[in-house]
């Protein structure tokens, strides 16, 4: 049965890796209250799950999931959280497990999974939970569904940054449901080829849960080695933002401007808070004009590189105030 997406490719994903920067910057909370999406619209309509469903929804806004963006956000197996459930995907590892309705063992549904919408444009927040889900493992070799797990992730309009919300758990056999020598991984997966078998990098989170590190080592091996010591606590919060350019300017400095990521396949974000229309020039890294005197509204600026050379070039913004220099590689 198919139970997890890194189950099904870890050998590929553990074996053809190699480092690379993790494009988000990681920031840990424990402790934090943790409320359940009760009022959510539901993945499954009520109906059992057996783990290995996939749901798609569509999102009010685009998000950039690190170099893939879309308004797609599907839910693949219960545990990954990615821009689409085929094809070429980039997402999010939610627990490194397989994932069970408690309800299996009788003929209704007690693992609601479902999504909601907070805030107003243009910082809204997306939210899926999958709540008092069953551990797989302990169905197929316990015959029991004792233990439990609540999961939400949110995806933030605008900034593109993604939280990991955990809740009330049960875990009593970890060994049995973590197949990576019971250690728990979750993390980012960059450009998956569900066709090809390929991908870009995984990264992963490894230590204590409290103060984890990340980690993208490759390994001979068809499971990792190492990962989140325990399971996370009732309240943590990962919190996984876009890194930025750094900002190199040329005469004063160009307030109200944020060029993201630095690391991009096809889509580049310029976000425009300065109050007022601003041009820019597109360079390549010896200074020649690819395109020139493009005017970015106020606001968030979507821009297509996907015909781009791989490579390292430059975004000129010019204003009223000066002008600044953001640095962006075309992968």
């Amino acid at each position: 049965m198919k139970t997890s997406l890194l189950l099904l490719v870890s050998f590929l994903f553990f074996s053809t890796l190699s480092r690379a920067q993790f494009p988000y910057s990681l920031t840990t909370q424990t402790g934090q209250t943790y409320t359940p999406l009760s009022a959510g619209v539901s993945f499954n309509g009520g109906n059992l799950w057996e783990g290995f469903e996939n749901y798609m929804v569509t999102m009010p806004f685009s998000f950039n999931y690190g170099s893939t963006t879309s308004n797609n956000f599907g839910f693949m197996f219960e545990t990954i959280a990615a821009s689409d459930t085929q094809n070429i995907i980039s997402g999010f590892s939610l627990i490194y497990s397989g994932l069970i309705d408690r309800g299996a063992l009788g003929s209704q549904s007690l693992s609601p999974i479902r999504y909601t919408t907070s805030g107003t444009a243009p910082n809204r927040i997306f939210k899926a939970e999958v709540f008092n889900a069953g551990l797989i493992n302990e169905y197929f070799d316990y015959q029991t569904l004792n233990d439990s797990v609540d999961i939400q992730i949110w995806l933030y309009e605008t900034s593109n940054a993604v939280e990991y919300h955990f809740g009330p758990s049960r875990i009593t056999y970890p060994v049995d449901y973590f197949s990576a020598n019971g250690y728990d991984i979750i993390g980012f997966y960059k450009n998956v080829n569900l066709n090809t078998d390929t991908l870009d990098n995984f990264y992963y989170l490894t230590g204590n849960p409290s103060s984890p590190t990340i980690d993208s080592a490759a390994s001979n091996s068809s499971e990792p080695a190492n990962g989140l010591t325990t399971y996370p606590a009732n309240g943590t919060v990962y919190k996984f933002t876009p890194k930025t350019t750094g900002l190199n300017n040329v005469g004063i400095a160009l307030k109200g401007i944020d060029v993201y990521p630095t690391l991009a396949a096809n889509t580049l974000y310029i976000v425009n808070t300065a109050g007022s229309n601003i041009s820019y020039d597109l360079l390549s890294i010896t200074g020649a004009v690819v395109t020139s005197n493009i005017t970015l509204a106020n606001g968030k600026n979507t821009i297509d590189i996907s015909m781009l050379a791989p490579g390292m070039y430059i975004i000129k913004a010019v204003g009223a105030h000066g002008q600044g220099l953001y640095k962006f590689v075309k992968e």
